[in-house]
């Protein structure tokens, strides 16, 4: 079992970490230098991946269950599944669709910075999100 004896502030500073480390963007590209919709697409795809990756240590999915779903314990076996379906996103192909206005934007816009909207980090989010709520039960 994976105990929850983290608390928010515990949290807060794992968030700031994944921020520090993972959620670091290029610089906007010069008006000279268009950005092809290929790069945009790896560029989300790497940020969705990067956020996958935060999601499936040991001490987030504690903390996550606990603020989010109010369990207070969650199985070895759990874990192993939630990874493992984690793990499946990681390798899997970006949904084109599911982020076609975050691609459309940066595209439109040449400006790779978007990514960090707020809307954009939740439409990571959900999709993790949908994995985790399979394991509340």
């Amino acid at each position: 079992m994976i105990g929850l004896g983290y608390t928010p502030v515990v949290f807060k500073s794992y968030f700031m970490m994944y921020v520090s480390t993972y959620a670091t963007i290029p610089q906007r590209k010069p008006a000279s230098t268009s950005l092809t919709t290929a790069k945009v697409i790896e560029l989300v795809r790497q940020t969705r991946n990067n956020m996958v990756r935060h999601y499936q240590d040991n001490c987030i999915i504690a903390v996550h269950f606990r603020d989010y779903y109010q369990v207070n314990e969650i199985s070895d076996l759990k874990v192993k599944f939630l990874k493992r379906d984690l793990e499946e996103l990681y390798n899997s192909p970006l949904d084109l669709v599911h982020y076609a206005s975050v691609i459309k934007e940066i595209k439109d816009s040449n400006d790779t910075e978007r990514i960090n909207k707020h809307e954009y980090c939740q439409l990571f989010k959900n999709q993790i999100n949908a994995i985790y709520k399979k394991y509340i039960f």
